[in-house]
């Protein structure tokens, strides 16, 4: 389960590589890795995003620590991104 906001934010932001671009990047060059088309980010990128605020996938809402985190979404309404 979740434990930190680094572990949450690794999933809910820009730090993750989605299934879907890295088959694509598979289909057309065979490879899928750092180099092989994926988007490159440098320590420091990665770094903010990891330790910026969280905030809720499905409705932006901002949440304080992962408890919040847990009871927001048993509650949340709003339809999962797509």
């Amino acid at each position: 389960s979740m434990k930190n906001k680094k572990h949450f934010n690794s999933f809910a932001t820009e730090f993750f590589v989605s299934i879907e671009d890295v088959m694509r990047q598979l289909e057309d060059t065979g490879t899928a890795g750092a180099g092989d088309g994926l988007r490159l980010m440098d320590a420091v990128e990665a770094e903010q995003l990891l330790k910026r605020d969280m905030h809720c996938h499905r409705c932006n809402a901002p949440l304080k620590n992962i408890p919040t985190l847990k009871a927001h979404l048993l509650q949340c309404n709003a339809p999962c991104p797509t």
